[in-house]
């Protein structure tokens, strides 16, 4: 009988597709070692040139030459393409998020962080399913990078007030980088033409009232990213309700502003609960308290009624008229008023210049009315 069994012993040895290999190898259920077991057969499989030698009784060789055929019509491989940085987040930390992966979809999964794609290998129906996951949880974690326009009031950027919005904490909080921009917009060259800028509604003041808003780029992996940009647009719904606009233009702007940003800094440090913004509309404030905004929106609009203007174009003839001890009578109307008077020549026309009157808006209805009577009285 010993003789029959070693005569009935054969080997046999051929090449099986790169997947079988690994249906052959997989880490979990190891298909050869059962087979080995089951059929009382040797089985050595080879990597590195996808060879498979069985060893055994003829009838039990042919079974599992049989068996390892139907894993080559049930089983494959499927390569994704990933980016590099995705294989830290899929491999996890000491391969425990790679391992329950595999231990969920029954596959297996060879990932290598400078190949550019993982290969997932295992039965054709758990190899649809964990592609599926993977892809999606690929998309999940590419580099994203997202942006939301708020208002600077909200960030508190230009001075060390109390921002509503703490973007470092949120950065912090979602593992994402974020950085806040200004929106490009021209500076003027002083403030007085800014303030010129925004009376005569010219393309500078048009940018410098953009420039008020602020750019808050995320960037990170797309997951988080998403999660931050959505916790930043509720926290920017709920300080809106705090936020208040005392509108303002011209000379009221300029005067909230202040020579130099002396008075507007001042505000800002005599209210140190809030946060005080401007913009070409007006005058932004955010304040959690409500009898502490509602003060430092008294301040602001007594500043804003006491500081109207308004521009009066004129000839070059009158504008110089107006310099001369000739007018000596006529600016002194306007000093008994309480209103200021500035000339500015046209930077377009050699032969027209603008008078603007500065004041509260009840002086300065009689001011203009002066104004327009002695330009019309004086015309040449």
């Amino acid at each position: 009988e010993a003789v029959q069994v070693i005569v009935d012993t054969v080997h046999i040895e051929y090449t099986i597709p790169e997947q079988v290999v690994l249906m052959l190898l997989m880490k979990k259920a190891c298909l050869a070692q059962e087979m080995q077991k089951q059929l009382s057969v040797r089985l050595d499989v080879s990597r590195v040139n996808s060879l498979v030698k069985i060893s055994g009784l003829s009838e039990k060789v042919l079974v599992a030459k049989s068996a390892i055929q139907r894993l080559e019509s049930t089983s494959k491989s499927v390569r994704i393409p990933i980016k590099a940085s995705f294989v830290p987040v899929l491999i996890g930390k000491g391969g425990s998020a790679i391992s329950q992966l595999e231990s969920q979809f029954d596959v297996q999964i060879t990932a290598k962080k400078d190949a550019g794609d993982l290969v997932v290998t295992g039965m054709c129906e758990n190899v649809d399913c964990a592609v599926t996951h993977l892809v999606a949880l690929s998309q999940e974690n590419a580099e994203a990078e997202i942006e939301v326009e708020i208002s600077k009031v909200l960030v508190g950027l230009s001075y060390g007030g109390k921002a509503p919005i703490d973007v470092r904490a949120i950065q912090g909080d979602f593992d994402c980088l974020i950085r806040v921009e200004r929106e490009p917009a021209p500076a003027p060259a002083s403030m007085e033409k800014d303030e010129a800028n925004i009376a005569s509604g010219s393309a500078s003041a048009s940018a410098s009232a953009n420039s008020n808003r602020m750019i808050v780029r995320m960037k990170g992996r797309a997951c988080v990213v998403r999660a931050a940009e959505s916790h930043l647009r509720q926290r920017v719904e709920v300080a809106r309700k705090n936020v208040m606009t005392i509108a303002a233009s011209g000379s009221a702007l300029a005067a909230v502003l202040g020579k130099g940003g002396g008075v507007i800094k001042g505000l800002r440090e005599n209210n140190p609960d809030a946060v005080i913004e401007v913009d070409h509309a007006g005058v932004n404030v955010w304040c959690s308290e409500s009898e502490a905004r509602a003060a430092v929106e008294a301040e602001i609009s007594k500043i804003v009624r006491e500081n109207g203007s308004v521009d009066v174009p004129c000839g070059k003839a009158n504008l110089l008229l107006l310099k001369t001890a000739s007018a000596g009578a006529f600016r002194e109307q306007l000093s008994s008023l309480g209103v200021s008077m500035s000339l500015k020549d046209s930077a377009t026309n050699p032969e027209t210049g603008l008078v603007r009157l500065r004041s509260a808006p009840e002086a300065l209805a009689e001011a203009e009315s002066l104004l327009r009577d002695f330009l019309a009285q004086n015309e040449t």
